[in-house]
């Protein structure tokens, strides 16, 4: 049943993934490449129809996670609780962003909201990929004493690429 589960949970990660992809993308671009209002109307436009939607896949995943595997979701939701909640207040503003784009006339606002949506789209795609690549390198679930790591160091996020994982390394080991 594990197996299942995990099946199913890898799928709706990688929906989620995929799909709110087109979200980052689009704020990335609105953010960079944008330059007249009308492309920021219709980047914004073609964004705010799905932004919401796709966001569900990701509350499925963590009550699904929940549900089959309460263990695992006890160690990342309290080890990880920093970023979970950095990443929860960028989901936020790039909500707002999209909302109140619209909601207000004045361009002092709309640059606000623009800016919104845009840096954190652009950081939520950054810290997914931190997060994916210090998953990739391990992550530390053991090894715990009086709420501090014995084996690393205490940082928010660990370096990826360090001596033993480096492309110009002289002996290749992960």
């Amino acid at each position: 049943m594990e197996t299942f589960w995990f099946i199913i949970i890898a799928i709706v990660l990688a929906v989620f993934f995929i799909l709110d992809g087109y979200d980052f993308g689009a704020g990335i671009i609105h953010l960079f490449l944008a330059k007249t209002e009308n492309d920021k109307e219709l980047i914004a436009k073609s964004a705010g129809l799905f932004w919401d939607s796709n966001e569900v896949w990701l509350v499925a995943a963590g009550g699904m996670l929940f549900m089959a595997f309460p263990t695992f979701y006890a160690s990342v939701f309290s080890g990880f609780y920093l970023p979970l909640i950095i990443v929860l207040w960028l989901i936020i503003f790039r909500a707002i962003g999209l909302e109140f784009r619209g909601q207000f006339h004045f361009q002092m606002w709309k640059d606000i909201w623009d800016k919104s949506f845009g840096v954190s789209s652009l950081l939520l795609a950054l810290f997914f990929g931190i997060a994916l690549g210090n998953i990739v390198r391990g992550v530390n679930l053991g090894g715990v004493e009086n709420g501090v790591s014995i084996y690393e160091g205490h940082y928010f996020f660990l370096p990826l690429w360090d001596s033993s994982f480096s492309p110009l390394s002289e002996t290749l080991e992960l």
